[in-house]
């Protein structure tokens, strides 16, 4: 995809249709199968849709240039469509996972996460995830001037954060055949960071080498 597209609408209206078309799949799937199920399709197929369009967004982020990332800028308005509609999908998937895996019941979700990664508290480091994703949203939508002349230190903290989250829950824990295109992903993110790295491409944008 062009980092800097002529039209940014066509590839906004993509985004928000592979949105709205996790959230119907994840729907439709919510009524398969016996419930309560951690591995069901529904918790499954939404994560991977949320991992997708976060995945979008940040790729488009370490190969935008400053000139390219600034408020209201091409690169910037499909990155935002893209980090938005991951996080809609992502909410969709905590009510999956709750509704489908563990009755709404807090101390179900702390016995499955400890039953599968042996570190029950780590169940609140997905609430973090949830919270964190959320309040950049927001920031991204209210404070576009703001958001867009951030340090880069704070993009690193934060996207460094969840793909840490995101490797564990997509490939070391995930049983989906899909875990590998995760981890295709992965490589390509790290690929393209190290490619900026070693040829100094800068002055860059949120997740330059600066």
């Amino acid at each position: 995809m062009p980092i800097a597209p002529k039209n940014p609408k066509p590839w906004i209206a993509f985004t928000s249709a592979v949105a709205l078309f996790g959230i119907a799949w994840t729907l439709a799937e919510a009524r398969l199968g016996p419930r309560p199920n951690p591995r069901h399709p529904a918790i499954v197929d939404s994560a991977y849709f949320a991992f997708a369009l976060s995945a979008g967004a940040v790729l488009i982020q370490t190969q935008a240039t400053r000139a390219e990332w600034s408020a209201g800028s091409n690169a910037f308005r499909v990155a935002r469509a893209a980090w938005l509609g991951g996080l809609a999908v992502f909410f969709v998937h905590l009510g999956a996972a709750f509704h489908l895996a563990h009755d709404w019941r807090h101390d179900r979700a702390f016995d499955h996460v400890e039953a599968t990664s042996g570190f029950g508290p780590g169940l609140f480091v997905s609430y973090g995830f949830a919270l964190i994703w959320l309040i950049d949203g927001v920031v991204w939508t209210l404070a576009s001037e703001r958001y867009a002349r951030r340090p880069k230190w704070i993009a690193a903290i934060l996207h460094g954060a969840m793909v840490f989250i995101w490797i564990n829950a997509t490939v070391v824990f995930g049983q989906s055949p899909l875990r590998w295109i995760a981890a295709g992903v992965f490589a390509l993110l790290l690929g393209q960071l190290l490619k900026n790295r070693l040829l100094a491409r800068a002055p860059l944008g949120p997740l330059g080498t600066e």
